[in-house]
């Protein structure tokens, strides 16, 4: 398999002209859900954000802290399109078989964080959205795994400065069907919140696809 390549100045580009592609395109009448919707997050916005944060740092915690069964590696996928938990599945087991017994518990144990963001919907779920908010901020896992839609999404919210670095492998070297289109990406070393050695063994994990 051919390993993908891009600057950083390419990767934006591409986002720019997605982008201005999406403004030109015809816009649909706002349905009345949508308008309420709009409306929640007008006036509730910090409200909401404040609590799901607090969930979300909740569930780290216990997630690290109290479950004795922790995965080597995570992996947070956000899509556009949805997969479903046998498809799920069926990616976790691909990754462990590429990936290294990291903790020395004597099992190799992957886990895909999942988050669906439909993109023709902005705020469909806000619940979705607040917690993608939290995972960018927390920065505690640095694999990603996002189709095209996503990385867009994920570069606007940066400001278009990429929070990726020059590196991404597509989902296909684990030769597993159905995820054409997905790229894994791995997140720059400023302010990642847990061991170096942990960062690094991901980021080999990545580059272990190579020639796969």
């Amino acid at each position: 398999m051919t390993q993908e390549y891009k600057t950083e100045e390419q990767l934006k580009q591409e986002a720019k002209a997605r982008r201005e592609q999406a403004a030109k395109a015809p816009q649909k009448p706002k349905t009345k859900a949508q308008k309420k919707r709009e409306n929640f997050w007008y006036h509730y916005k910090w409200q909401t954000v404040g609590a799901l944060l607090a969930a979300t740092l909740a569930v780290f915690f216990l997630r690290d802290t109290v479950f004795r069964t922790k995965p080597d590696l995570t992996v947070i996928m956000i899509t556009s399109a949805f997969f479903d938990q046998d498809e799920i599945e069926r990616l976790t087991h691909a990754i462990e078989d590429v990936a290294e017994d990291f903790n020395g518990d004597g099992k190799i144990m992957a886990s895909i964080d999942y988050m669906f963001m439909p993109a023709d919907e902005e705020f469909q779920d806000y619940a979705t959205h607040m917690k993608m908010v939290a995972v960018l901020s927390a920065s505690a896992d640095p694999v990603y795994l996002l189709d095209e839609e996503a990385f867009v999404m994920l570069m606007e919210m940066s400001g278009d400065e990429s929070i990726f670095e020059e590196l991404s492998v597509q989902a296909n070297a684990l030769g597993v069907a159905g995820y054409d289109g997905l790229s894994f990406y791995i997140r720059k070393s400023e302010g990642f919140s847990k061991p170096r050695g942990y960062y690094d063994y991901c980021k080999n994990t990545l580059l272990s696809l190579n020639g796969r």
